[in-house]
């Protein structure tokens, strides 16, 4: 006994150490963060000053804090924040020196910038300069961003690239990890309308004073200095040499826009978001467990279930396959009751709450789920608090309001998928007398709506899912980020990716005006909810089935093309995909591959007609496709893996079917009561109302998951 004392004594040291050794680590590694937001800029014209940066940043400072920042760690700089310091170009500089200075190995640092993006020349006297690929340099516009000094070859106060890569160098140099997200964008190609519903976060150069034949020598210099064409490149940090570990997101690439617009959309209270930084913050208040390239597909799929089909973001870095803020287990969704004469959550639609969703009522937010008290259904959600009822749930009786004591949780437990078509209507371009807005009256008039299609109506400058553009001629159909463009001042823009859905050419053809809207409008319902199925998938916790898809590309001269899942590669007529299923497991997999074009076409890839689609364990499956021009623009291929039952009949999706609009017929549904296949028929079809005026759609069970891959198909 006396012998084992001394160990026992010894093991109990060791252990208090090692305790405390670990204890020490998980306290040392800090995450720290700089947040800037700018909305207001005095130098520049009205009608470039922004609404959502200063909503960006707020949103962000609260989800940090949900995910264990220190608030004296963040520091936000955005005017029209409460305590905030001013986004000024001094004050950036000296926070990014600030978090050099004191960051330290295996820290996190976060850097959020949100605003207007613009470019100038780059400084050809130097290295970095002459080593752009296109001669120009990408800008950050302070709040203080002044004009174009052609002695000093610069535009005062603008924060360029090499700066922020500094700075960001110098935390790598300590062997801390730095994820950086930029939500502003450093091309011109949109131009807003009046009074429109979305803004977009760049700055023509001209109106910082660089004369556009500045602009035009500093491009052409460029490839002549380097010898060779011009190449596709970041917009904004390429590192030089980095020590510690990075993530960079951009809200997109070098040749496209950043919309903001009122989020969520069609919400009460909503205000005007960054729909990128939005979309971040959405996945990162989920609480999910996910690696950064992960966060990308998952954004990637989220733009889609949005109808964006212009914008593409970018996702670069040395460490995207880690995990996000070294998170690798869940973080319960779970928010404070406020009980009183109705109970509300703290919860709402920026949490992605939607109407019909269960939550437990928990007396203690870290006891198991089988402790819940009670159940509660959300009856209202806003932008930030939700209401709901008592309900009997569970085999647990409704609970009495009063019997909810102060500080209880409501955990979610069910969160029912929203299939609701936004479409706004901007008839501001057709006259009174104008024929086609009397279609769409009485379309909207209609009690029975949109046959298989639920459809919430509002009027520009409000944005939707979709907005219907009225003119005196035809209507167009227009995504999200085109809702604010001006077709007269864009017309490429708008005749790339709007679509006509009613014009004098298709009068003729035997369906009336209605039917031909009602059914353009339903087939862009099923492919968004189709999109948003598999939004909702990755978002309840990624794909975790061993179904994998992979992908290789090959230019039409047969050059193999780099492809990733978490980037957008251009695709052009001629190239080609070989798409090869991997079953991985131990049991049989039902596949579908269809491939949603940016006329909202539904195509199926795998299976072919009459071919069963039932991957046997451990085999493989190559699908061969020729990429087309038929349609352009922002295009998804998606797989659908089913785990198959046995006796049951096989979970095929090919009903999904659909032509490109302008041609699209109603489809119908296929047979069969398969509760996963029949959750893809409450999308398609809204085959839930047909039950009852209380059922809510069905989401696919864990059998059910689904792969996103994103193309920009261009000319």
């Amino acid at each position: 006994m006396k012998f084992w004392r001394p160990l026992f004594w010894s093991f109990r040291v060791l252990s208090v150490l090692f305790f405390l050794f670990f204890a020490y680590y998980a306290q040392a590694r800090e995450l720290s963060a700089l947040i800037v937001g700018v909305s207001e800029y005095p130098s520049l014209p009205k009608e470039l000053q922004l609404k959502g940066p200063r909503n960006d940043a707020e949103r962000t400072r609260e989800v940090l804090l949900q995910r264990g920042f220190l608030p004296t760690h963040i520091k936000v700089l955005a005017d029209g924040v409460s305590g905030a310091g001013l986004p000024t170009r001094s004050n950036i500089l000296a926070e990014l020196d600030r978090l050099a200075n004191t960051a330290s190995k295996d820290d996190l640092v976060f850097l959020y910038f949100a605003g207007h993006g613009s470019q100038q020349p780059a400084d050809r006297s130097t290295e970095e300069g002459r080593a752009e690929p296109d001669g120009l340099y990408e800008t950050f516009l302070p709040r203080d961003v002044g004009k174009w000094s052609g002695s000093v070859g610069r535009v005062e106060n603008a924060l360029i690239k090499t700066e922020v890569r500094d700075a960001v160098d110098r935390l790598l140099a300590k062997g801390a990890f730095v994820w950086a997200v930029f939500d502003s964008c450093h091309s011109g190609t949109i131009v807003r309308g009046d009074d429109a519903g979305v803004r977009y976060r760049f700055v023509n150069p001209e109106t910082l004073g660089i004369p556009q034949a500045v602009m035009d020598a500093a491009v052409q210099e460029a490839p002549r200095s380097r010898g060779s064409s011009l190449v596709k490149k970041a917009p904004f940090i390429t590192l030089k040499s980095p020590g510690g570990e990075s993530v960079f997101f951009y809200s997109s690439q070098a040749y496209d826009t950043s919309p903001e617009m009122i989020l969520p959309q069609g919400q009460a209270g909503g205000k005007y978001y960054g729909l990128f930084g939005a979309t971040v913050m959405e996945a990162l208040a989920s609480g999910v467990p996910m690696t950064y390239r992960q966060m990308a597909q998952f954004i990637l799929t989220r733009y889609g279930a949005m109808n964006e089909v212009d914008v593409t973001p970018l996702f670069s870095g040395t460490a995207l396959d880690k995990p996000v803020l070294f998170q690798d287990s869940p973080i319960v969704p779970q928010w404070k009751i406020e009980s009183g004469r109705n109970l509300f959550i703290k919860a709402g639609a920026l949490a992605h709450l939607g109407v019909g969703a269960v939550m437990a009522v928990m007396a203690n937010p870290l006891a198991k789920i089988d402790a819940a008290l009670g159940y509660l259904k959300v009856t209202q959600v806003d932008l930030s608090e939700s209401m709901a009822v008592p309900i009997e749930f569970n085999g647990k009786p409704a609970l009495r309001p009063e019997a909810i004591l102060p500080g209880s949780f409501a955990r979610v437990v069910l969160n029912p998928p929203q299939y609701t078509l936004l479409v706004s209507v901007d008839a501001r371009g057709c006259n009174k007398h104008c024929m086609l807005k009397v279609v769409v009256d009485e379309l909207r008039q209609a009690k029975a709506d949109v046959a298989g299609t639920v459809i919430r109506w509002v009027d520009a400058p409000a944005t939707g899912d979709v907005m219907l553009r009225l003119l005196p001629d035809r209507i167009l159909l227009l995504p999200p980020s085109l809702q604010g463009v001006d077709c007269d001042k864009v017309a490429t823009a708008c005749n790339r990716y709007a679509t006509v859905i009613l014009g004098s050419k298709l009068h003729g053809d035997d369906r009336g005006p209605s039917e031909t809207l009602a059914q353009a409008l339903h087939a862009v319902a099923r492919a968004t909810n189709l999109l948003r199925i598999a939004a909702n998938l990755t978002y309840a916790g990624g794909d975790k089935s061993k179904f994998e898809v992979n992908v290789k590309l090959r230019s039409m001269d047969g050059k193999a093309l780099p492809y990733t899942k978490d980037q957008v590669p251009d695709l052009h007529a001629g190239d080609h995909a070989t798409i090869t299923l991997h079953n991985n497991g131990l049991s049989s997999v039902d596949a579908t591959l269809l491939y949603v074009d940016a006329r909202y076409g539904i195509n199926v890839l795998f299976p072919k007609a009459g071919e069963s689609n039932r991957l046997d364990p451990r085999s493989t499956y190559d699908v061969e496709v020729d990429i087309g021009d038929d349609t352009l623009g922002v295009e998804r291929m998606l797989s659908i893996a089913v785990d198959a039952v046995k006796k049951q009949e096989r979970a095929d999706f090919s009903f999904l079917a659909q032509p490109s609009l302008a041609a699209s017929r109603g489809l119908e549904g296929p047979d069969g009561s398969d509760p996963d296949v029949m959750a893809f028929m409450d999308a398609g079809y809204s085959a839930y109302r047909t039950r009852s005026e209380t059922a809510t759609p069905r989401a696919p069970s864990s059998r059910t998951s689904m792969q996103v891959f994103t193309f920009n198909v261009g000319n």
